[in-house]
Formats: structure tokens, C-alpha cells, sequence
């Protein structure tokens, strides 16, 4: 497959669910993108942190990553994402929240701080700026 081969292979995850790294040993080569889904995004908690699978992508993928989408207003996110990353040394990307250049612009300076205040990697959202809210790009 890709990773036999070289290829450097990232899976973007909600993290709630994590392979068998034990029948599949391949998939410890593979970047897993956690993408934690913050309490902004009115899910239950119960359905979007699942420690058991955390722990699994964090520890055994190679590389693995969290990547959250944060919403400036929201005074609760950098606590949320330290409580969830919290005894993990993955790096952290987070990226603003927003579907249109617009909401874009307006959230992105404050996640840019949050970034630099906490040592996060700021993530921008390229497909939004390029193409606005087109579909079937």
C-alpha cells in the first residue's frame, strides 16, 4: 500500500473512533489529523471526546496531531482544547471558525493570538478564502 511504499499518509479523524493498530500494523505509520470537535459545536460531550481513542491516535500513529477549529468569542476554547491535549506531546493546530472570508477574516487574529499565546500552530482555512462558499470545488 502507500505507506509500504514511502508515502506519507494523513487521515483526518473526530478521534472517536481508532483502528486496530494490533491486527493492522500499518496504520501506525499513518498521520492521524485528530479533529476534536469543541464544545461549540453543540455536540455532546459524550459523542465528541472519546479518551480511549484519543490515547490510541495520539500515542500510536506516527506524528499524530490535534487540530481544532476555535471560535474567538468563545472564552472557554483554550481551556477545552488544554483539558483534551492535556499529558499528550502532540503538536496543536488550530484553525478560525468560519464558512465564508468574511467570518474568516474576523475570527482569524484571535485564534492567530491564541496560537502564539499557548504555542499552537495557526491552520488557515484555504479552501474558504479561494472559493468563498462555492460548491463542488
Amino acid at each position: 500500500g502507500l505507506v509500504r511504499d514511502g508515502f506519507r499518509v494523513t487521515i483526518e479523524t473526530n478521534a472517536t473512533l481508532a483502528p486496530d493498530f494490533d491486527r493492522y500494523r500499518a496504520y501506525g505509520e499513518v498521520v492521524f489529523a485528530m479533529a476534536v470537535k469543541l464544545a461549540n459545536s453543540g455536540e455532546p460531550v459524550e459523542r465528541r471526546i472519546v479518551d480511549s481513542a484519543i490515547v490510541q491516535l495520539a500515542t500510536r500513529g506516527r506524528d499524530s496531531f490535534f487540530k481544532f477549529t476555535v471560535d474567538p468569542a468563545d472564552a472557554t476554547a483554550a481551556e477545552e482544547i488544554e483539558a483534551i491535549r492535556e499529558g499528550y506531546g502532540n503538536d496543536v493546530y488550530c484553525m478560525p471558525l468560519g464558512c465564508d472570508e468574511e467570518t474568516l477574516r474576523r475570527n482569524a487574529p484571535g485564534v492567530v493570538e491564541l496560537c502564539m499565546k499557548r504555542g499552537y500552530i495557526y491552520s488557515d482555512r484555504l479552501h474558504v478564502r479561494l472559493w468563498n462558499r462555492e460548491e463542488g470545488r
